[in-house]
């Protein structure tokens, strides 16, 4: 029997168009609620599919505005870190360094012991953590050197912040992926209803199936270049499900795909 799994018939169009695209889904799903909704008066079975399609759609626009809206909040606190990081880079290592060079030079044995023989190379590049614990260890080694006693205590406050906003971030890339597992469990009940659909409608207009088309979107469902113009306008984005916080926007929109 598993050889036949490739029929046509049991192809689920809906999910195959939409996979890569929740705008898409969007679309086409409200469009058919819509289409169901203007018919269903005239006949019973439609205005039952009316009602079982309509509570999973609102359950399926719902989840996906809630992820949006998550993944607005994660890019805004990622902005965040980053502008917090790029202050480390451009302004703040500089002034901490030329406030150590008041007391030592740059190529004495104390001054190599609190930038690590010297080096500042992992303060400008690598993962956003080890960036973060550098800063922490240069407070600590300050803290062990009674001439820096104002400059510690700096330098541990901007350390304090850069690790307040990676755990804020940190904390909503876990909330952005919990809405992005309820979104796909929304996203494939609403695909296998309107399948189902399908061919429930193919029943009911058994005698004119070309009544059928009348419930879809069909530009949507067979890829046609005007579709491309109706979709161009929602803004594509990725969850950063399964990928280091360092890397957040992607072109691909929908979380179906890991990153």
């Amino acid at each position: 029997m598993r050889k036949h799994l490739n029929w046509q018939y049991l192809s689920n169009q809906f999910d195959a168009v939409t996979k890569n695209s929740y705008p898409k889904l969007d679309v086409l799903a409200k469009d058919h609620l819509t289409k169901l909704d203007n018919r269903r008066s005239s006949n019973q079975q439609v205005d039952q599919l009316y009602l079982g399609f309509q509570q999973a759609y609102q359950i399926f626009s719902a989840a996906y505005n809630a992820w949006q809206n998550s993944e607005d909040v994660y890019n805004s606190l990622t902005a965040q870190l980053d502008a917090l990081l790029e202050q480390l880079s451009s302004e703040k290592l500089e002034d901490w360094r030329l406030e150590i060079q008041r007391f030592y030079r740059r190529h004495t044995i104390e001054y190599k012991r609190l930038f690590f023989n010297g080096g500042t190379d992992a303060f400008h590049r690598g993962k956003k953590d080890l960036r973060i614990r550098r800063v922490k260890r240069l407070a600590q080694s300050l803290a062990t050197d009674s001439n820096f006693g104002t400059l510690h205590a700096e330098v541990m406050q901007f350390y304090n912040d850069l690790e307040a906003a990676r755990t804020a971030q940190q904390k909503q890339e876990q909330e952005v992926q919990h809405l992005a597992t309820q979104l796909r469990g929304a996203r494939e009940r609403v695909v296998k209803l309107m399948h189902r659909n399908l061919g429930m409608l193919l029943y009911v207009h058994w005698e004119n199936l070309e009544d059928v088309l009348n419930y879809f979107q069909m530009d949507l469902i067979r890829n046609t270049t005007s579709s491309n113009s109706i979709i161009s306008g929602f803004r594509e984005i990725v969850t950063p499900e399964g990928q280091e916080s360092d890397s957040v926007v992607g072109s691909d929109e929908s979380p179906n795909s890991d990153c």
